[in-house]
């Protein structure tokens, strides 16, 4: 996921007015980053996607 996809994800549910509350998105992304399964797939060059899908920049080496 990009670095910044708490941001992403906060502007976006304030652009469609969801009722979610940023402390339950926050904590959401954060189980998940904070996952076994997630940081088992963190390879060095890996796409960082952004909430659209796209690559948005890699994962580094010092990152891991």
């Amino acid at each position: 996921m990009a670095l910044d996809i708490t941001a992403q994800l906060l502007a976006d549910k304030q652009a469609r007015k969801l009722t979610l509350t940023n402390r339950r998105l926050t904590r959401c992304v954060s189980v998940i980053l904070s996952s076994v399964a997630y940081r088992a797939t963190l390879m060095p060059g890996a796409p960082r996607y952004n909430i659209w899908g796209q690559s948005q920049s890699t994962v580094m080496e010092e990152e891991l």
